[in-house]
């Protein structure tokens, strides 16, 4: 078929790829695994990407978009003849608005490019991984691709706003996280799709003000026998670590384990108060532990890197004669690290094959190597490591994919981890969004329906309220009033990460989620939605379990954050918990709103959404939070301020009604309302 004559009707011939050289090159990804593309057609604007799908859409030819094709287990190989879009080339700020404190971006954009124009602003952009110098926004939306900030900040759907897509029908929608209607009720199964319902533009992402000072420590030891020690002891010292990263010593196959572990701790620190209650806390949390603890120079990621190439300089020898790679992103609970980490030397030890570890220490997230030979035989060994490594994270209570995806490379495994009613919903879902595989097929899901005789017993308890806070998860029943869970969670040292105008008191959990109330503290948690794990459900007597209880999961898609889902007879939900902090919160009168005390105001706001209330009496002020103290404050220019002990002010509210304004309009009502400024809605209350 004449692809260029077709394509060249909407799209300038240089951008239209459709030579040999060009069509291999574009046919394989990180993974090695190859596919062969039927034509390559390079996305430079929105008017390109547009007339790219449409044309694909018009003449029924099935299509896969692309980033810089940094994935691992080939979710952008094509397969079945598919033309490649190839979005790379579009890049780039499109708007940004300092107040909101978001920003929307090109899918062509690097992670690091997004945090480079953060920079500017004094914000940066937390999803973090490791491939983020070439790693795509678009790529990352398709992966859920998280990196080791999830500790703190949570995983890349908390910081996507809205974004573009395009249905398989060719039809444009604008998908936002705050509206629960219609095909946006998908927001949470499109990201980390791996690109298999729609095709992705434009992307409007959440930004957060940087720290004032990062400050890392790296713990060296020699045995795997203490992570568990180690994981404890961080979770129950209440340290709010922004990142922790592990890297394991190597193993060769003449030599055994070579090199130590070294694990990475990462802190942010906004002042120096905060700073010395956090090394009081860290001399409390490292007191007779085996371990050598150094102040290495320069970030995470950098001395990440030199201690992995301190462990892999001691493989050289194996690399050179075993040059093909496997990488595998696997994920289980943070309990069960430890064991793992002996199955992944289990592993390399009796199939005398040499590996090197490193994983996201924080949330369970491994990045095993293993090095094979550059043949057929070294190829099936390959195929069953994986299988080997799969089966391990499952052993264990995790997941095939953390945030790499399944696409072909785990194909066969979705069958050994989700149950028949996962599987079936999944196929649902791809029938409903592309009922004739049309968009980047044969990727997630086996061809024809695979069934099993698996059993989800996870949520298997007859406890209201079960809190784990190693792995900082809580599971609690649909009906339990949220002021209990949020009572339960606090007795230890912990919180939900919500907080909202509305009166929520005496509600059921399951009615708070249902309801979408605006999350106060969302610049911090995202909303109530964003932590949730997993659910159980009846349906017609039946007890089915939608998800897991891990915080990084990507196997398959995400079924248990949408209200078509949510308003089933939910009797069990994991959700995350979050550390207690000691952010205080303060009341500041103004006669009118200006934008440059707003932007002072975001500057020491770093979890709350500032508020800017009009009370009944006529009076403006602002209300916002802060991890600094008056004093603290007025060295930052913010004064006349008044410490508020009681949040009813702006809690526990009986909402009227909810409408956009801007700020000039704000200013000229004369009711009781609420403004939060940054999202823009306006919100009329009575106490």
């Amino acid at each position: 078929m004449d692809y260029r004559s077709i394509f060249n009707k909407k799209i300038d011939n240089k951008k239209i790829l459709d030579q040999e050289e060009d069509l291999v090159a574009y046919g394989s990804d990180a993974s090695l695994l190859e596919g062969l593309p039927s034509v390559v057609i390079l996305v430079y604007n929105e008017q390109d990407f547009k007339n790219a799908v449409s044309i694909c859409v018009e003449n029924n030819f099935k299509f896969l978009v692309r980033g810089k094709a940094t994935g691992y287990t080939g979710g952008c190989v094509p397969q079945e003849n598919c033309v490649v879009i190839s979005n790379e080339n579009w890049k780039g700020i499109i708007n940004f608005d300092d107040v909101a404190e978001t920003a929307i971006f090109a899918p062509g954009t690097t992670i690091s490019e997004v945090n480079e124009f953060g920079e500017r602003y004094n914000l940066f952009f937390p999803p973090d991984p490791i491939s983020k110098d070439h790693c795509s926004l678009g790529g990352a939306i398709s992966e859920n691709s998280s990196g080791p900030r999830c500790l703190r900040f949570g995983p890349l759907h908390c910081f996507i706003e809205e974004f573009q897509f395009f249905t398989a029908d060719g039809k444009e929608h604008i998908i936002k996280k705050e509206n629960k209607e219609g095909i946006s009720d998908y927001f949470y199964t499109i990201i980390g799709s791996e690109g298999t319902l729609g095709a992705v533009g434009w992307i409007k992402v959440r930004l957060v003000k940087k720290p004032t000072e990062t400050l890392l420590f790296c713990m060296t030891f020699d045995t795997s026998k203490i992570i568990n020690e180690l994981l404890s002891n961080c979770f129950k010292s209440g340290i709010p670590f922004s990142a922790m990263e592990m890297i394991t010593p190597s193993y060769h196959t003449t030599k055994g384990r070579v090199g130590r572990y070294y694990l990475l701790l990462e802190y942010f620190s906004y002042s120096e108060r905060d700073k010395k209650m956090f090394f009081d806390k860290l001399n409390e949390y490292s007191k007779n532990l085996p371990v050598e603890i150094t102040t290495p120079m320069g970030s995470i990621y950098e001395v990440r890197g030199k201690a992995y190439q301190t462990n892999r300089q001691l493989l050289k020898d194996e690399i050179e004669k075993k040059p093909i790679s496997l990488l595998v992103d696997g994920v289980v609970p943070r309990t069960s690290l430890q064991n793992l980490v002996e199955d992944i030397f289990d592993i390399a030890e009796q199939n005398n094959i040499p590996m090197l570890d490193t994983f996201h220490f924080s949330d369970g997230n491994v990045h095993p190597t293993f090095f094979f030979e550059n043949n057929k035989q070294g190829d099936k060994e390959k195929h069953r490591v994986l299988g080997l490594m799969m089966e391990k994270c499952l052993k264990n209570n995790g997941s095939l994919a953390a945030e790499h995806g399944i696409g072909l490379e785990k194909i066969d495994y979705i069958i050994k981890k989700h149950t028949n009613d996962e599987i079936n919903e999944f196929y649902r879902l791809k029938n409903k969004f592309d009922e004739k595989n049309m968009i980047n097929p044969g990727k997630v899901l086996p061809k024809e329906v695979p069934h099993n005789d698996l059993v989800n017993n996870k949520f298997d308890t007859t406890v209201k309220i079960v809190i784990d806070k190693i792995n900082m998860n809580v599971v609690v029943d649909a009906d339990v009033k949220i002021e209990e869970l949020i009572k339960s969670c606090n007795e230890q040292n912990l919180n939900i990460g919500y907080l909202t105008l509305n009166k929520v008191n005496g509600k059921q959990i399951i009615d708070v989620i249902r309801a979408n109330y605006k999350n106060l503290l969302s610049k911090r948690h995202g909303e109530l939605k964003d932590s949730i794990l997993g659910i159980k459900f009846n349906d017609n007597g039946r007890k089915i379990i939608y998800g897991d209880k891990l915080v990084k999961n990507v196997s398959g898609y995400n079924i248990c954050r949408s209200n078509e889902v949510l308003n089933k007879n939910i009797e069990k939900i994991a959700l995350r918990v979050f550390n207690n902090n000691d952010n205080k919160y303060y009341k500041m009168p103004i006669t009118s709103i200006e934008e440059d005390v707003l932007l002072i105001i975001n500057s020491v706001s770093y979890d709350f959404t500032p508020l800017i209330i009009n009370d009944k009496e006529g009076q403006k002020f602002i209300i916002f939070s802060s991890i600094y103290n008056k004093e603290e404050l007025e060295e930052r220019k913010i004064r006349n301020i008044e410490l508020l002990e009681d949040i009813s002010l702006f809690t526990e509210l009986n909402i009227i009604s909810k409408k956009k304004c801007t700020i000039d309009k704000f200013n000229e009502l004369t009711n009781a309302y609420i403004f939060d400024y940054q999202k823009g809605d306006v919100y009329e209350y009575e106490y």
